[in-house]
């Protein structure tokens, strides 16, 4: 998937994760929620792996939210994994909370786990789209695209004509 996402651009394909689970995610168990928590799984891969900048949590933490009330402990653990990871990114809970009515246990679970995380240096993508060079100095400080309320590099925006991955791919 992440190889997908290095040709493609990482919005599409982010946005079709998110409609997945917006239309699997209302099951209260069986195989669709355990699918469901796979896609909240390989989101969260995404976004450790190529940043908030690509895979901006606004394409996805509405329809993932609905995950905080399940009682499928899997599908639940890779939500908090998922917020979690935007955390790290984000350094703020605002983006995760703003606007959303979470439960107090839920919430207070939440702080629990990123409280661990409190203290670490900013992440930084280990992964870049194909035709994107790969930038020299690791940032100081949370990235300013992830509090923004827009993904901060769409691949149209950024190398325009480059949505196929034409000159991108390796062939």
């Amino acid at each position: 998937l992440a190889g997908l996402v290095e040709v493609l651009e990482a919005e599409t394909i982010v946005r079709q994760m998110a409609e997945f689970v917006k239309a699997k995610g209302g099951a209260s168990k069986g195989p669709a929620l355990k699918q469901v928590a796979g896609v909240v799984g390989a989101l969260r891969e995404l976004l450790r792996q190529f940043g908030c900048g690509k895979v901006h949590p606004r394409l996805y933490l509405g329809e993932v939210m609905r995950l905080k009330d399940v009682v499928d402990k899997g599908a639940r653990e890779e939500f908090y994994g998922l917020m979690v990871e935007v955390y790290r990114w984000t350094r703020t809970l605002d983006i995760i909370t703003a606007g959303r009515d979470i439960p107090q246990p839920q919430l207070a679970e939440l702080k629990r786990r990123v409280e661990a995380i409190d203290g670490t240096p900013p992440p930084v993508p280990t992964r870049y789209y194909r035709n994107e060079p790969v930038p020299t100095a690791a940032p100081t400080e949370p990235s300013a695209t992830c509090q923004s309320n827009a993904p901060a590099n769409s691949s149209a925006a950024v190398h325009p004509g480059t949505q196929t991955g034409a000159g991108g791919a390796a062939g």
